[in-house]
């Protein structure tokens, strides 16, 4: 597919997510002391509710299975099954009956390979994960790679309240296409507070914010 090149112009307010001009207005404040490392989540079977700011509807996903190897089974409101490894920021490994184009409302990343570690977050810390998507025509694509980053120590005002968070950016890049996703994960409650993602040919598509969570 080709996307067309524009040149737009536009008025930013507070942290941007760069994609044709879309913005989320995050503020960001410093907190109030450094933090220590955050230690990655353990792994539980859990329902997370969390508002969707596009539509202010409640929305939730939730963990249905999880292994010894660290993998795990996911659900959404929406009937979207996925696995996943348990990084919390990698690529699903496999997913089924999502909404969007068709082409790829199933399909599977193959031969995912990482490089890196961003656990415990700690500003600075890196990883990449390499893999080939396969369609739900069972069509190759070429082998691609996402790449994550801890970018900073942030406090910011979410759905479930203010919190402090480590903010990290994912970021997979094909020609002049680009896809990003941002999260803030919070030390004090374990879990993932705000998350957006957004591409550059559609702006902003998913802006979620953590309400609570129960146990399954």
């Amino acid at each position: 597919m080709k996307y067309l090149k524009t040149i737009k112009t536009c008025t930013l307010i507070s942290i941007v997510i760069v994609s044709g001009c879309a913005t989320s207005n995050i503020k960001e404040n410093s907190t109030a002391a450094v933090l220590e490392p955050m230690e990655r989540p353990a792994l539980e079977r859990q329902r997370f509710y969390q508002l969707d700011k596009k539509t202010g509807e409640e929305r939730f996903y939730e963990r249905t299975v999880v292994r010894e190897d660290g993998t795990y089974s996911g659900e959404n409101n929406n009937g979207c099954q996925y696995e996943a490894m348990g990084d919390l920021v990698s690529p699903a490994l496999s997913w089924s009956g999502c909404n969007g184009n068709p082409k790829w409302s199933s399909g599977e990343h193959k031969n995912m390979v990482k490089k890196g570690e961003i656990w415990p977050l700690k500003v600075g810390n890196q990883v990449s994960y390499s893999y080939t998507q396969v369609n739900a025509l069972g069509e190759e694509q070429a082998p691609t790679s996402m790449k994550c980053k801890v970018l900073a120590q942030v406090n910011i005002d979410v759905a479930s309240g203010n919190h402090d968070a480590f903010k990290v950016r994912c970021t997979r890049r094909k020609s002049d296409w680009s896809a990003t996703r941002i999260y803030y994960f919070s030390p004090e409650l374990g879990v993932e507070l705000k998350f957006v993602k957004s591409t550059s040919s559609k702006g902003i598509e998913t802006d979620y914010e953590y309400l609570r969570t129960e146990d399954l």
